[in-house]
């Protein structure tokens, strides 16, 4: 307690307030980014990588152009199998709902992301899908070489 009788908020109502707010304004910026995809204004390519998280394996889904990244969605995939059927239906649900403004999936190199390439690659005839190509994304003509920080990089792990 203060002198006057005045305590100070605890950090924790503070952080949640926060928090919140950080969410909301997130959320706001998410929803007008795919609006703006679902009416041709802005079109972007679509990354997914799997981790684990807090022991939890889970799928991450991110919008990407030149103007910029932007988080789409999170999936907790615990006790459920990512097969390619999986991965398709979430990233055909991400594609429908962003008004079909999606001109290329990118995906990791597992053996499911690659089924689902294929199976992406029939529902669509005018949707790129290709796998993580990390030195070169987005994917170039000529291939350039690494730069020497990258390389030093991917060599320490």
């Amino acid at each position: 307690m203060v002198q006057g009788g005045w305590t100070p908020p605890r950090h924790h109502a503070v952080l949640d307030d926060h928090l919140t707010k950080l969410y909301a304004a997130a959320e706001s910026q998410l929803q007008s980014y795919v609006a703006a995809l679902a009416e041709g204004k802005r079109k972007a390519a679509l990354l997914s990588d799997g981790k684990m998280e807090n022991g939890h394996p889970c799928v991450n889904f991110v919008f990407a152009n030149n103007d910029g990244t932007i988080f789409c969605k999170n999936v907790d995939t615990f006790g459920h199998s990512k097969t390619a059927e999986w991965y398709a239906a979430e990233i055909k649900k991400i594609i429908e709902e962003s008004g079909g403004s999606v001109p290329l999936v990118l995906l990791d190199s597992a053996g499911e992301c690659v089924k689902c390439r294929n199976d992406l690659a029939k529902w669509s005839t005018t949707l790129t899908v290709d796998l993580h190509t990390p030195a070169y994304w987005p994917r170039q003509a000529t291939p350039q070489p690494r730069p020497l920080a990258a390389t030093a990089l991917v060599g320490s792990h």
